[in-house]
């Protein structure tokens, strides 16, 4: 599996953009568990996107129906097995689990797309940044559109009641982007994104929770580098965000980066994730306790 490269600055970055992009770029092996069925899924030419195949994984519910379905965004770089664990823990809670990642073979008129698809993260400059947000936020509307598009060409023994829409890293910026664009996405989860797309400045109302290790960012910090920039962006597009639609931030005290993937294997974030949907797709209660180590910060929205 190819790593993606990944530029920074000379001199030292700080903490969080170490956490956020080392190590977290490429995708992560499938590391155990019951294994998924593998789907190719022809997306037709659409919005001046040309035609294209994306692969799907699919764990199918293992209780008794009916199964919402929860749509999964890897990484910038990432593959649909990073998060391979939490899928098959999410199918044996009473979801169906589709990650989606993109087919290595592409129709000839996908191929500049694709070589766009495959440009590392660079946050090595002031400019280098400008250009990956630019990237980002291309990257983020096709994802989303193509979310859709994955949740209309399932089997229809495959079709829910009610979809959700998750992912790690940049995946969580498509999954806040698919929110915005199909609002049959009934709720959205990032874990440990930085937005990109539309969203980022437009929020849609469907609940929303940010996952991170780091505190809620509730003043803007100084930018020291030029991913600490992103940071001080981020959080006040989150504040912003919160303040119009509401949103719920969890806090996994010292958890790093990669700790929101397979990866990490970190229980809680699981549970998390579990739980979220559960209350937010099939009206389960909310749970009375959190794991340990987690802060919440929780914002109704206007009519909360």
């Amino acid at each position: 599996m190819t790593l993606a490269v990944l530029r920074i600055a000379p001199g030292l970055p700080g903490k969080k953009f170490i956490r956020r992009v080392a190590l977290a770029l490429g995708g992560i092996a499938l590391l155990g568990g019951a294994g998924p069925v593998t789907r190719s899924l022809a997306i037709p030419a659409r919005d001046g996107a040309p035609a294209h195949e994306v692969r799907v994984l699919l764990w199918q519910a293992t209780t008794p129906g009916p199964h919402p379905l929860l749509v999964y965004q890897p990484s910038w770089g990432g593959r649909a097995d990073e998060n391979s664990r939490m899928a098959a823990m999410l199918a044996q809670a009473g979801f169906t689990v589709a990650a989606v990642d993109y087919a290595t073979e592409q129709p000839s008129g996908f191929a500049s797309q694709m070589q766009r698809m495959q440009v590392a993260l660079d946050l090595s400059s002031d400019a280098a940044v400008a250009r990956t947000t630019a990237e980002g936020d291309w990257r983020a509307v096709l994802m989303a559109s193509d979310s859709s598009v994955v949740m209309d060409l399932l089997p229809a023994a495959l079709q829910a009641p009610a979809a959700g829409i998750f992912g790690w890293s940049f995946g969580g910026a498509v999954a806040v982007e698919a929110c915005r664009q199909d609002h049959r996405f009934k709720a959205c989860l990032n874990m440990d994104g930085w937005m990109f797309g539309p969203a980022a400045d437009d929020p849609s109302p469907q609940p929303y929770l940010v996952m991170s290790g780091d505190p809620y960012p509730a003043t803007d910090e100084p930018a020291h580098d030029p991913a600490g920039e992103l940071d001080r962006r981020d959080g006040a597009r989150l504040r912003a965000r919160f303040a119009a639609v509401g949103g719920s931030y969890a806090q996994l005290d010292g958890l790093q980066h990669t700790g929101f993937s397979d990866a990490g294997n970190n229980p809680a974030v699981g549970a998390l994730v579990e739980a979220f949907f559960a209350h937010a797709l099939m009206g389960a209660p909310e749970p009375a306790e959190s794991p340990a180590g987690v802060t919440w910060h929780r914002v109704a929205g206007p009519a909360g």
